[in-house]
């Protein structure tokens, strides 16, 4: 059985990166030949800079993605394609977000294909707590993701969401990065732990280095930037990982302090003392939610103060009852995907 995979594989993010090799990892271990519906934002004229960013990203896609050759940069362009797959999946990451995919919003609604194609979505997120869009935009979903066989998503809140704005029922899924849990084909199997502070932080700004300095001192710990192209005094300097780097990086540490739902996962499969900051105030139920499910609440920040005041970071996380939990949620999952691909 062939299945194609629809999500944001372009984009140069490690996160987006992780969630579908996950998913199309955890798909072929089960039997299933996958490849990746190559649609992509239209291109844009890109300076020295940007190529040097982006190299790792582009290595990463040709070396681990099956992403299918034929790009496609809008729907109309699917007019002459031949759906040659027997089933379509949504998923993951934030691909009913407008404010993301914008003029693919219907796109990630599957609105090009034939109705006889069979598609599900998988742990697919709205990104917010809000409904962002208007009547005519919420009329249009409804009678695209009527055509859905069956519908996951990965927070409470696409719940929410998805029953107030367009009466329908979803499961909760987990995210494809702990659905996999193991990145081992990714890393160097040689790598020792370096014990350092890992700092993986979209937002960072003066505040953020004094903190970081702060912190570094507190532990006496060298204190490393994973997302950073540029040295800082004081911190150690990783620019233009790859993401088989990145995710060395994670497995090393001895505390990783980030806003990334992804890094997060990351740490939390290798089993990692955690500080998490919000980016976006908007954008944390994906976060909060797998903290509350796991009960790590107290490695939930909201200022740089309450992390040094509170310290209750330092309490070591019970991870056998967090893998025991995993493992339910994994278990549940799975069966969500084995049951609607048949």
């Amino acid at each position: 059985m062939k299945l194609g995979i629809l999500t944001f594989h372009w984009a140069n993010n490690y996160g987006a990166l992780l969630q579908v090799y996950g998913l199309c990892e955890t798909l072929k271990k089960i039997g299933y030949e996958v490849e990746i519906v190559n649609l992509c934002p239209k291109k844009e004229k890109k300076d020295l800079r940007y190529y040097l960013f982006s190299r790792p990203f582009y290595t990463f896609r040709k070396r681990f993605l099956p992403v299918q050759k034929q790009i496609f940069y809008s729907s109309e362009e699917f007019l002459s394609f031949n759906f040659n797959h027997d089933l379509y999946i949504v998923g993951s990451d934030q691909v009913w977000n407008k404010e993301i995919t914008k003029s693919h919003k219907y796109s990630y609604f599957f609105d090009f294909l034939p109705n006889n194609k069979k598609r599900i979505a998988y742990a697919a997120s709205f990104g917010i707590s809000e409904w962002i869009y208007n009547k005519e935009e919420t009329n249009n979903i409804k009678e695209l993701i009527n055509k859905f066989h069956s519908i996951s998503v990965r927070e409470n809140t696409g719940i929410i969401l998805l029953k107030k704005h367009l009466a329908l029922k979803a499961s909760i899924v987990l995210d494809p990065t702990l659905l996999l849990g193991n990145f081992s084909d990714l890393i160097n199997a040689k790598s020792k732990n370096t014990n350092e502070i890992v700092c993986f932080k979209f937002i960072k700004n003066k505040e953020f280095y004094d903190f970081g300095l702060k912190l570094a001192a507190l532990e006496n710990k060298n204190i490393r930037l994973l997302k950073n192209n540029r040295p800082m005094r004081g911190f150690k300097w990783s620019p233009f990982l790859s993401v088989s780097q990145l995710i060395t990086r994670i497995k090393q540490a001895g505390l990783v302090v980030t806003d990334s739902f992804h890094i997060t996962c990351l740490a939390i499969i290798f089993r990692k003392q955690i500080i998490v900051l919000p980016a976006n105030p908007k954008r944390t139920g994906r976060i909060t939610d797998l903290f509350k499910v796991l009960n790590l609440e107290d490695h939930f920040y909201q200022s740089y103060d309450e992390v040094l005041e509170k310290q209750n970071w330092k309490n070591e996380i019970d991870y056998k009852r967090v893998s025991s939990v995993l493992n339910i949620l994994r278990d549940e999952s799975m069966n969500f995907l084995k049951h609607n691909l048949r």
